[in-house]
């Protein structure tokens, strides 16, 4: 094994950790819950599906590094719409849903950081849309055919 499948491999099996202990952190959120705000459900449900694409993604890491076949079975990218739902939930969540508590609440200084802020909140709920749909279109492009891939370097002739 060279060094580049090693470091996948030891990074593979560190995500592998950080899914075991972020499913917990989020499993554990579920117990003793009242679920009637739907923004705080919709947080649960985004942190337990972030702690299922981390296990997903340390098993292909591992199994890259080993050699086996992928597991890969689509073609959508689901980090790309996993990263951009949480920025646009993230977003919309900040600016729709009041805070818990009145120290979470981020008062602005003035009306011009007050008008920034909103900026930040409608650009990053933005890049989430785009970095959702560009997961999704991803699965639609076609791939190239085999006579269009350029030929590797190799002792083997090509087919």
């Amino acid at each position: 094994m060279d060094a580049k499948h090693h470091v996948v491999q030891i990074l593979g099996v560190v995500t592998l950790l950080a899914a075991v202990i972020y499913s917990f952190y989020a499993l554990v959120a579920f117990i003793g819950e009242d679920f009637a705000d739907t923004w705080l459900l919709a947080t649960h449900l985004l942190n337990v599906t972030v702690g299922g694409y981390l296990f997903w993604a340390g098993i292909r890491m591992v199994r890259w590094a080993r050699g086996l076949p992928s597991l890969q079975t689509g073609r959508i990218k689901w980090g790309r719409v996993l990263l951009g739902a949480l920025f646009a939930f993230y977003g919309m969540k900040t600016q729709l849903h009041p805070p818990a508590s009145a120290a979470d609440l981020d008062q602005p200084l003035n009306k011009v950081q007050g008008q920034a802020n909103i900026a930040i909140y409608i650009a990053v709920t933005m890049l989430g849309v785009v970095l959702t749909i560009s997961g999704i279109v991803a699965g639609f492009k076609s791939s190239p055919r085999p006579e269009e891939l350029p030929r590797r370097r190799s002792n083997v002739p090509w087919p």
